[in-house]
This record gives structure tokens, C-alpha cells and sequence, in this order.
């Protein structure tokens, strides 16, 4: 299967909408981009976006305890 992650840019948005959707806040998306957990893409010299879908890998649920 061809890896699809980033190449779909109607999945991309801007680092504060990425925050919202993520539920946290926008310097967490930042540290994730410089910790290499996800791409940010330079879109001119202040526009910086993120993939929704390396978001969506990254962020998983927790098991409740005893299962």
C-alpha cells in the first residue's frame, strides 16, 4: 500500500487548527514538529501547517484500567 501521509493537502491545517483538532494546545503541536512526531510544512515565511492524518496516528486512546 503507498504511503498516503502528506500527500493529501485537503487534510492539512494551519498549527492552530491542528491544536483544536488535536485538543491541545499549539505549542504542543510545535514540540511535536521538532521532535520529528509529525511534518510541519512551510507555506511562505510565517505559514506553517500540519497533517491531519500524522496527527491522527500519533493520538490513540487509553485502555481502561483492568482490560
Amino acid at each position: 500500500m503507498p504511503r498516503t501521509i502528506g500527500r493529501n493537502p485537503e487534510r492539512r491545517a494551519r498549527v492552530k487548527a491542528g491544536a483544536a483538532y488535536a485538543g491541545v494546545c499549539e505549542k504542543t503541536i510545535r514540540n511535536w514538529i521538532g521532535a520529528g512526531l509529525i511534518t510541519g510544512y512551510r507555506k511562505g515565511p510565517k505559514l506553517l501547517e500540519v497533517d491531519l492524518d500524522e496527527i491522527d496516528l500519533i493520538i490513540r486512546p487509553v485502555p481502561a484500567a483492568g482490560r
